[in-house]
C-alpha cells in the first residue's frame, strides 16, 4: 500500500515526465523556436499588459 505523499509524488513524477516526453516529440518534429525569440516575444508580452 502506498501512502498519500508517496502518492502524491509518484503523479507528479508522472506528470513531469510526460510533459518531457511531449517536449521531445516537439523537438523530434521541429516545432522549436530559438530561446532568443521566445524571450523577446515574453518581453513584449510583458510590456503590453
Amino acid at each position: 500500500m502506498q501512502g498519500i505523499e508517496s502518492y502524491e509524488q509518484t503523479l507528479e513524477t508522472m506528470a513531469l515526465l510526460k510533459i518531457l516526453a511531449i517536449g521531445m516529440h516537439q523537438i523530434e518534429e521541429g516545432n522549436v523556436l530559438p530561446a532568443e525569440d521566445v524571450i523577446k516575444r515574453l518581453c513584449k508580452q510583458q510590456e503590453d499588459h
